[in-house]
């Protein structure tokens, strides 16, 4: 019996018989009264009806939580990204100039950039790989960069 009966209210249950059994298996399975096994599945049974009902609340505060703890890690991927969108744009605009003043009479600077993404796209459309078939296809994606920007390539 809880040691402070202040906070406590005592009241009746009836019970069909055969869930008194199963009430009475239980409290000598766990060593413990009836009224303590039936005083835990109250509560617990609250606890899941409240959960139940605050699906919403529940996930507002994991969804809180979460972004609490990944805030950091997603802040420095960002200033990662950018970071190598930066160097990646500034490697295109070399290349582009690398390229057009290689090919300044076959095409335009238009046209060697509209090649570079078209070969770009389908190389993004490739599946993952074994490293055999990475090796094949850098061999191949050389063998297509070196047809960016020729009129023929078009």
């Amino acid at each position: 019996m809880p040691e402070n009966k202040k906070t406590t209210r005592k009241f009746s249950v009836v019970v069909p018989e055969g869930v008194y059994e199963n009430l009475a298996k239980a409290a000598r399975e766990k060593h413990t009264t009836i009224a303590d096994v039936v005083r835990s599945f109250i509560s617990k049974g609250l606890t899941v009806e409240w959960a139940e009902g605050s699906e919403n609340f529940i996930r507002g505060i994991v969804r809180e939580e979460t972004e609490n703890v990944t805030k950091h890690y997603n802040e420095r991927l960002i200033r990662l990204i950018v970071k190598a969108a930066k160097g990646s744009l500034s490697a295109l605009y070399l290349l582009l100039l690398l390229i057009q003043n290689e090919y300044a009479n076959e095409a335009t600077t238009e046209d060697i950039l509209s090649s570079a993404f078209k070969q770009a796209a389908g190389y993004l459309k490739l599946k993952d790989q074994n490293v055999e078939e990475y090796i094949k296809d850098a061999r191949e994606f050389i063998t297509a960069s070196k047809k960016i920007g020729r009129k023929e390539d078009g």
